[in-house]
């Protein structure tokens, strides 16, 4: 997967860009705020119909104007050149077009343009809440699951269902009992979708993290299935394969849960309430490393979700470094840089200092300078 060409109007203060001849590593420096996260910000936007740091579209339009817009034109890992375009306005409405014709969701955007994003917050992956974790695997069964989506879904449809049962204060639970039943079939789809990618997460990251630093490689990943109504219980997933319920189990759990759902007014256990965890001899790592310690795991999950993606579909999604100097140290930083050129990964890159560029402008590297809301491509010597 690479980039071309980014065209964007009105994001944040970045009026009007419009570049392409893109390289591997594409390194955008300037002082803060003159709008380098904006530029990865429109790139997600062409991805996930939303900026990788706010969920509110709005606070992403200028000021001053009414919609933005960002068409992005790539090549896939096939060769094909694929044309995405994206409009959004301050009511939350968009219009999506790919290759000349409209799209119906958002969804069709993220098929075409995977994008693992590595900025401060995907520190949140550790210490952050369980629907963090959540999106981060279901990122990944998404783009490898093709059924996934449509699972996710009709589950969601049907536990609104119940939750609206429960508010109304419906306590006959053989009213509830033909939406758990689907509940359940769902479930037990999307824990196995899950299941299976993390079994293979967890073989990736070992890899990853041998490059970033050998003495973080000890790891076992752990998935709370969301049913254990204390939330207590953990399966690894290692090389004894799966465990995962049965039907009869879950249903069982859901009506022996349903006075507290009832009193509470939602349903409080199912794949909607997982959470993943990471263990360093039967400990969380979130209570045991450093801060440094996290943030070289963090970028290793990262470049393991990626590693999963192309072993799986042959895609190899774009990566979005915000500010990485100041997440990783020069080794780490370093052995991060070496690991994904390696590995043929896009990247863009953003940084207060051009020494980044520097030091990696041995390799198909671009640098692109950012002032109050310019971007101008730097002309000087380069690889």
């Amino acid at each position: 997967m690479q980039i071309r060409r980014v065209q964007l109007n009105h994001t944040r203060n970045l009026e009007a860009v419009d570049l392409d001849a893109f390289s591997q590593l594409n390194f955008f420096i300037g002082p803060n705020g003159s709008g380098k996260t904006s530029f990865l910000e429109a790139i997600s936007i062409a991805s996930l119909g939303r900026s990788f740091r706010s969920n509110k579209v709005h606070t992403v339009i200028n000021q001053h104007q009414s919609q933005l817009n960002v068409f992005i034109a790539l090549d896939d890992e096939n060769g094909l050149t694929h044309k995405l375009g994206i409009q959004r306005d301050r009511k939350n409405s968009f219009i999506v077009r790919i290759d000349g014709a409209n799209a119906k969701s958002l969804s069709q955007l993220s098929a075409l343009l995977p994008l693992v994003i590595l900025d401060a917050n995907a520190f949140d992956l550790l210490d952050g809440s369980p629907s963090v974790r959540r999106k981060f695997i279901d990122w990944g069964v998404f783009h490898v699951e093709h059924a996934f989506l449509a699972c996710w879904k009709n589950f969601n449809r049907i536990l609104k269902q119940r939750n609206a049962l429960l508010r109304k204060g419906i306590d006959d639970y053989d009213l509830y009992l033909p939406w758990d039943k689907e509940l359940v079939n769902l479930s037990l789809q999307i824990e196995q979708f899950r299941l299976k990618y993390l079994s293979v997460f967890q073989q990736e990251l070992k890899i990853t993290l041998s490059a970033l630093d050998k003495s973080l490689t000890d790891h076992k990943v752990f998935y709370k299935n969301g049913w254990g109504i204390d939330r207590q219980e953990l399966q690894a997933l290692d090389a004894d394969g799966i465990v995962s319920f049965d039907a009869t189990h879950l249903l069982a759990l859901l009506k022996a849960g349903f006075e507290r759902d009832l009193k509470y007014q939602r349903s409080h256990i199912g794949p909607h309430k997982a959470d993943m965890e990471i263990k360093l001899s039967r400990l969380s790592v979130k209570d045991i490393y450093s801060r440094g310690q996290k943030k070289t795991l963090v970028a290793a999950m990262q470049l393991a979700q990626a590693r999963v993606l192309s072993q799986l579909t042959s895609k190899r999604p774009i990566l979005l470094l915000d500010d990485l100097p100041s997440e990783l140290d020069a080794a780490h930083l370093k052995a991060f840089l070496g690991f994904v050129i390696a590995e043929g990964y896009q990247c863009f890159i953003t940084s207060v200092d051009e020494q980044i560029y520097r030091q990696n402008m041995h390799t198909k590297a671009r640098m692109f300078h950012v002032e109050r809301g310019k971007i101008t491509p730097y002309n000087g010597i380069e690889a």
